[in-house]
């Protein structure tokens, strides 16, 4: 029986950072199972009415945490039970708000599987990703210094190629690394994206920069306007730096391994 799309997409998201936001978007808008009954007696799969009691079994993981088990089709479900149980299909959207400040586990005891944290669901619910940006806004002039890594990003680089374009809003992105001075001296990598209506692509950028971003290695996301000025940080990404995408000419590079593990093998099995 061939993997549903749900399956697909994670395994796809497991070897690729890039196809992670398109993961976490098809998993918001699909069915997901849990073992658990609602107010109706039986074994087998329940319907989920409006304003139903539910009882979702929890177990724990490794570290001895209690978890909530889902699954993303039966399949992957009756890979994981030793013995027949009932269980339900819901919405994931409606899961992760009703479960809201407890750890849910994607498929354990399978090859393809993630645990999702407090954090990590309240920000999918809350803007889709995986990951809740912060903003830094400069308080006053502050002096900085702009140039190329020595140390290039080459995976996330890479990944954000493969991402890029699937947002056709997005004409081009760039990259420096930029030294702040002042009290607090900070040092981060800087990705520019210049296009129109960047929302979405900002968030998915993020989450890819996230996962891929080399180890302890701040980097901050800025938007480009196609009207920048020269003499700012937006103005030397554009006039002074060579895009490692653009929209008409995309970058074409073999994956390269994230340095830290995103998806494990859960629970044995």
């Amino acid at each position: 029986m061939p993997d549903s799309p749900l399956f697909e997409s994670l395994k796809r998201a497991a070897d690729d950072p890039a196809a992670r936001p398109e993961f976490y978007r098809r998993l918001l808008a699909a069915e997901v199972f849990v073992i658990g009954h609602g107010d109706g007696p039986g074994e087998g799969r329940s319907t989920v009415p409006a304003g139903a009691h539910l009882s979702i079994q929890h177990w724990q993981n490794a570290e001895g945490e209690s978890v909530i088990p889902f699954f993303t089709d039966l399949e992957a479900l009756q890979r994981a039970i030793d013995e027949e149980k009932s269980y339900l299909g819901l919405p994931a959207r409606s899961l992760f708000e009703m479960t809201a400040g407890t750890r849910l586990v994607l498929n354990p005891r399978s090859d393809y599987g993630k645990e999702f944290h407090p954090e990590e669901i309240r920000s999918l619910l809350d803007n889709g990703s995986n990951q809740s940006p912060q903003t830094r806004r400069a308080e006053a002039d502050t002096d900085v210094l702009l140039g190329q890594p020595s140390d290039y990003p080459t995976a996330m680089v890479e990944a954000l190629q493969r991402l890029l374009p699937g947002y056709p809003e997005v004409e081009a992105a760039y990259l420096c690394l930029m030294q702040e001075g002042g009290d607090a001296p900070r040092q981060s990598l800087l990705v520019g994206l210049r296009g129109d209506g960047l929302a979405r692509a900002r968030h998915a950028a993020g989450s890819v920069i996230a996962d891929t971003a080399p180890e302890g290695r701040a980097v901050d996301l800025i938007e480009i306007a196609g009207d920048a000025e020269e003499g700012g940080v937006a103005g030397y990404l554009y006039h002074q730096t060579r895009p490692f995408y653009e929209r008409d000419r995309p970058a074409a590079a073999a994956p390269e391994a994230p340095k830290r593990p995103w998806w494990r093998r859960l629970f044995g099995g």
